[in-house]
């Protein structure tokens, strides 16, 4: 497959990323939803980022080496998914000055290496909940300020679905574990 420098993406008419400014329907998808909590600084700094082309890379940067040397193994070691997203496919929600809401989607997994790095270098907490149904995983994530793990749970998508309810769930953390502080 050929890549193109700026973007990384695959350009094969048979590519499962974009055709023609659509996500092809064949494509594995990995609904993602990032909970980050910070100073209002950092929180409008990754905020502004999920709003730019290349969100990953314009919050937590690349290695340009080894992103030429082997863009594949770069991002997975760097995002943990194979393909950045760009703000098409993100929706960032500023909920309150120190705390950011966003759902996306990525490729194959779950970006846990970025959640990692972005906590490590904004000194945010985060917390990621996925699901991925063809694949036939969900689970969630969370990492406190300095990128160390917290808490990890992986479940088939069935299992996820019955355990997380995305409304109750994410209500449930955001009332428990970010807002009261």
């Amino acid at each position: 497959q050929k890549t193109t420098k700026k973007n990384q993406y695959p350009m094969t008419t048979n590519s499962s990323i974009l055709q023609n400014g659509q996500v092809n329907s064949g494509l594995n998808k990995c609904s993602n939803h990032l909970l980050v909590e910070g100073s209002p600084k950092s929180i409008r700094k990754i905020y502004a980022g999920f709003r730019r082309m290349d969100c990953f890379e314009s919050i937590i940067g690349i290695d340009r080496e080894y992103a030429e040397r082997d863009w594949f193994l770069h991002n997975l070691d760097r995002f943990g998914t194979e393909w950045d997203i760009c703000p098409e496919f993100a929706d960032p929600v500023l909920e309150t000055e120190t705390f950011l809401s966003v759902s996306f989607m990525t490729c194959w997994n779950p970006p846990r290496a970025f959640v990692k790095r972005m906590c490590e270098m904004y000194r945010v907490r985060a917390y990621l909940q996925y699901q991925e149904p063809l694949m036939d995983f969900s689970g969630y994530v969370e990492y406190d300020q300095g990128g160390m793990l917290i808490e990890n749970q992986d479940y088939t998508f069935r299992e996820g679905v019955a355990t997380m309810d995305s409304t109750r769930f994410i209500a449930r953390r955001l009332t428990a574990k970010f807002m009261t502080a």
